[in-house]
């Protein structure tokens, strides 16, 4: 069908791209794994360091065994970085796989609870208005009018409704947002990022996909992360339809899986680059205090000031 087609257009796209031997390879480890399981990418020669980003999110998406497949694919001797906004206890397991006696670098402000992943604290103001739910697009609405948000900036909300019903109220007073949530394809999130970092906007309406329980992925995504093992590629020919069906079914989680955690390695409170937000608003609290870390440090960025 279409999302084959599609699927194959991108893996041969990736394919004409790796053939030029670049310096850098960025990728999801699934992504990663399948040209190196189908030939297409050889580590053992040529490289000389492996970086895992956002290493708790690789943990949380099942992508472990994937990293331990490919360390298994590099040379004896290669570098490697973990890094994370947050470490926790899990992450053990990771740091043994990818790193050997590894040096641990910690970087903290002297108060822990004023640092922002990303951001300097020194540089980001923070506040907080207590407000009923109905009257929070109201107040917003008189922020900007009144100019006490300047510049640039993101919206973060818990459902994929409510940053619609935002955007939809702030519309009827003329000014021009765009939404960022999971249930967009994936070249159109690439393309709303790039137009608020080029400036054809200044307000992004976000939700923070570890918050939103809500979303459905109700669009087929481009499938950028190919996988060429050969047990997906069995079918009825074998004339045992029991197991067949179990392939299939089987086939089916782990597809459903992978587009899952793409859709959180796209959530938008960490691992974007939103260029030139002077402000974030929390329209409806984070769960967690990390996530809260995660959504302001997309202000304040490089030395520059920020609010939140």
């Amino acid at each position: 069908g279409g999302g084959d087609k599609a699927a194959r257009k991108e893996a041969a796209h990736q394919e004409a791209m790796l053939r030029d031997r670049p310096d850098v390879v960025v990728s999801t480890p699934a992504g990663l794994l399948g040209h190196v399981r189908s030939g297409r990418l050889t580590l053992k020669d040529s490289v000389e360091c492996l970086v895992v980003d956002e290493a708790d999110l690789v943990l949380s998406f099942g992508y472990a065994d994937d990293v331990a497949e490919i360390v298994k694919s590099l040379p004896k001797i290669c570098q490697g970085f973990l890094m994370s906004a947050t470490l926790s206890p899990e992450l053990g397991s990771l740091k043994k796989v990818v790193l050997h006696s590894p040096a641990i670098l910690k970087l903290e402000e002297e108060a822990p609870s004023s640092s922002v992943a990303g951001s300097d604290s020194s540089s980001l103001s923070q506040y907080y208005l207590r407000l009923p739910s109905k009257e929070k697009n109201l107040v917003l609405y008189v922020f900007l009018k009144l100019g006490l948000l300047r510049g640039k900036g993101l919206f973060f909300v818990n459902t994929t409704d409510a940053g619609y019903r935002l955007k939809l109220f702030l519309e009827q007073f003329h000014i021009r947002t765009a939404v960022l949530n999971a249930e967009l394809p994936l070249r159109s999130r690439l393309s709303v990022i790039e137009q608020f970092n080029v400036g054809n906007f200044d307000y992004l309406i976000a939700t923070d996909e570890s918050t939103d329980a809500g979303t459905k992925n109700v669009e087929e995504e481009e499938e950028d992360d190919v996988d060429s093992s050969s047990d997906e590629d069995e079918s009825d020919e074998d004339g045992d339809g029991a197991k067949s069906k179990k392939r299939k079914r089987q086939k089916s989680k782990r597809n459903k899986r992978r587009r899952r955690a793409k859709d959180g390695e796209y959530g938008a409170s960490r691992g974007l680059d939103f260029r030139g937000a002077s402000f974030v608003v929390n329209v409806d609290m984070p769960p967690s205090v990390a996530s809260y870390t995660h959504r302001v440090g997309r202000t304040a960025r490089g030395g520059a000031k920020g609010v939140a």
